[in-house]
């Protein structure tokens, strides 16, 4: 007997009644599908519909939504199995009557509304409360400032909306909507028999190229826990690989990571009923969700490559794409696995700051991006400029007045003077310029190198300039500090203030250039958003007989919203979207679709709307040029990915080998003695050397050149 299941789709993008007819009408044209099940809620922004699992995949409903102009957001499987002929009958429209539950208490997920909140302080504090009411998750716990909403999920019947509304308001804060939804964790009849089925996994997989390929993958994959030996296959040709599991003895993170080790790239896991298995199973289609972040903080590749990585080694994240372009990331996890909270902080941790992504309309992605990148360079060019505020003086003193002048020059005298034995006016001036460059504009690169060692176990270029600016910065004191100890003695310290200066503005300079080349690229994103118009006329019949808003068009007006032709007929430039210059005939006889930013060229025109804002395809366009500049990345991006994770250490392990080889090579004679600057011993000298290999890798092709190909690539494509 097929084997019926219940749905419950969340779908965005539904803004009126004919959306509600889209959605049920591609519903009800999958195969497999009952039609007379299929019911969509326009205020809840979900749809319920029954369907026969061997033969409906969630891919499918999702790729039949999104071809239709939707989205799905979550996926929610509710069993209603047809029992075989046993005196027992089909089950029970009311499956809470056939419950079998796991001893476990059932968790539920409670939703509310805050108001009064006006800093972080306040979310801090709601969320602190919460967190110790009784049955009450942690890390479930989230409160949205600029929402102004929460959630969290607890267990049993611990809470109900009347505790939780106390607890909030007795903070000082007033709660409306308190909403509780069970997250049931029990199991209906067909699934006490999981540990039983089986479940087949297929992965499209990219990144071999040799045969040994496919034996070292097979491998692997044999040795995951509950997989039939048997079943493993891999192709080389097609990129695919698959096999058969016992029950859900893994996950798809589990399949991932365990490819991923190899250096391979996994583009799509899919998860379905063995077709051979006897038992009657439960679909294993995990729940995963997508979560849109923005990021900001990220300045080139690297970063880009830190993210990734920080993400892709938590349990439960799947899929980690970081935009650099649109300051943005797309990140899929297991929501029962790790939270969007916990995604934030692991960003967070690493020196960069994540903020949510609401899905906004063309116009305000177009004014966020602009906003975004606008602060973004303002950051960057100050500080290049206040750098250079510093270096311009150090410049001065230290390559002209203490070096190119004659000896006998009075300005050179005057700053050669010594205030005390070994410490020179020219060490004191130089010093006292230094240091604010040091720890004031030099701070960022320290704040992120350290993020970046504690959290995310990595060395970045961030790491490499610390140490350049430390190491000049520090010999600098010790040296004058030497000079000053030795009462006896004509030696003079050496100072290298002036390296640490000017590594630092030549640091920032190269990042404000990355920032103008990376806008640059942008502009050709949000020149695209320009031609979305942001008004259309809304005419005194504000709805036809199906709650459709009609829209008034005048003669060579672009059109702001998508939808059909209501009254009127008109010839359309569609040129923005199909590239065709010749205007294309529409008729509200036919009810013509009228697609959004198309330009009409002739008489008024009346539309019907069907899709404004994020939904039209203009939107989608503009979207999926975003998105696949985030797409999984090529092979050889992969290998230089893995050449930068290795850089820092290995430039590291040559500066620290330059400074014994030179240092050994000292003392034991080598070179002779008068190499070495007068005042200055060989320990110093020998450090210098490796100082210049920290200095010379810190502007780097991989941190400054390689970004600036990335984005030349990213307008290229835009503009095509």
């Amino acid at each position: 007997m097929p084997h019926t299941t219940t749905a419950k789709l969340h779908i965005s993008g539904m803004t009126c009644q004919s959306c509600v007819k889209s959605v049920e009408n591609a519903l009800k044209s999958i195969q497999g599908v009952h039609s007379d099940s299929v019911k969509v809620n326009l205020d809840a922004a979900t749809a319920t519909l029954a369907l026969d699992s061997d033969a409906v995949h969630q891919n499918i409903v999702a790729e039949t939504l999104e071809n239709t102009g939707y989205d799905m957001e979550s996926w929610e499987l509710i069993e209603a199995n047809e029992v075989e002929s046993s005196g027992l009958g089909p089950l029970p429209s009311d499956l809470d009557q056939i419950v079998v539950t796991d001893g476990n208490e059932a968790q539920k997920k409670a939703t509310f509304l805050v108001s009064g909140m006006t800093c972080a302080s306040c979310v801090n504090t709601i969320e602190r409360v919460l967190k110790k009411l009784p049955g009450v998750q942690p890390d479930s716990v989230m409160v949205n400032l600029l929402m102004g909403n929460g959630t969290l999920v607890f267990g049993g019947n611990t809470l109900n909306d009347k505790y939780l509304k106390d607890a909030i308001e007795n903070l000082g804060y007033e709660v409306d909507g308190v909403h509780i939804t069970d997250l049931r964790v029990s199991r209906t009849l067909n699934s006490v028999a999981t540990n039983f089925s089986q479940t087949r996994a297929n992965l499209i997989v990219s990144g071999m190229f040799h045969q040994s390929y496919v034996g070292k993958l097979e491998k692997v994959l044999t040795t995951l826990e509950g997989v039939d030996k048997r079943t493993v296959s891999v192709s080389l040709e097609h990129g695919t690989a698959s096999f058969v599991y016992q029950g859900d003895s893994i996950s798809r993170t589990v399949i991932g990571k365990a490819v991923q080790n190899l250096g391979f790239m996994v583009d799509t896991i899919e998860i379905v009923e063995d077709s051979s298995s006897s038992t009657a199973e439960q679909s294993l289609a995990e729940g995963l969700t997508t979560t849109r972040l923005g990021i900001s903080g990220m300045t080139c590749a690297s970063c880009v490559n830190t993210i990734e990585r920080t993400l892709l080694n938590r349990s439960g994240i799947y899929k980690a794409q970081v935009n650099l372009l649109v300051n943005s990331a797309l990140v899929q996890h297991d929501p029962l696995v790790i939270g969007t909270r916990e995604i934030f902080e692991a960003v967070n941790e690493i020196g960069y700051e994540a903020q949510v992504m609401q899905d906004t309309s063309v116009q305000d992605q177009r004014d966020t991006m602009r906003d975004r990148r606008h602060r973004e360079e303002t950051k960057l060019r100050n500080y290049f400029l206040w750098s250079l505020l510093f270096a311009v003086p150090v410049l001065v003193i230290s390559m002209i007045f203490m070096m190119a002048l004659s000896d006998s020059n009075s300005v050179r005298q005057a700053f050669e003077a010594e205030i005390t034995h070994g410490l020179s006016v020219g060490d004191l001036v130089l010093f006292i310029l230094a240091t604010p460059v040091q720890f004031w504009l030099g701070g960022p690169f320290y704040k992120k190198a350290y993020r970046s060692l504690v959290y995310s176990r990595t060395a970045n270029m961030e790491v490499l300039v610390s140490m350049g600016i430390t190491v000049a910065y520090a010999s600098s004191i010790g040296s004058i500090i030497a000079a000053m100890a030795q009462a006896n003695s004509s030696v003079a310290g050496m100072e290298f203030f002036d390296t640490s200066v000017f590594l630092v503005t030549f640091i920032h300079l190269g990042k404000w250039l990355e920032a103008l080349a990376k806008g640059k690229t942008a502009e050709t994103i949000t020149k695209l958003m320009d031609l979305q118009p942001e008004k259309a006329m809304l005419v005194k019949i504000s709805k036809d007989k199906d709650g459709n808003e009609i829209m008034e068009e005048e003669e060579l007006e672009t059109s702001a919203i998508q939808g059909k032709l209501w009254r009127g007929t008109a010839l359309l430039d569609e040129s923005m979207i199909t590239g065709e210059s010749i205007p294309v005939t529409k008729s509200s006889a036919t009810q013509d679709p009228v697609i959004g930013a198309t330009i009409n060229v002739t008489s008024t025109i009346y539309i019907r709307a069907i899709r404004i804002g994020a939904n039209t395809t203009l939107s989608r366009i503009i979207q999926l040029v975003q998105d696949a500049q985030a797409s999984p990345k090529a092979p050889i991006a992969v290998l230089a990915d893995k050449i930068s994770a290795v850089f820092v250490p290995i430039v590291v392990l040559i500066a620290i080998a330059t400074f014994v080889l030179w240092l050994v090579c000292g003392l034991m004679g080598v070179y002779p003695d008068d190499w070495v600057p007068y005042g200055e011993s060989k320990g110093v000298f020998s450090l210098m050397f490796a100082v210049t290999v920290l200095v010379i890798a810190c502007p780097c092709g991989l941190g400054l050149a390689s970004p600036t190909g990335i984005y030349t690539k990213y307008q290229i494509r835009v503009h095509v």
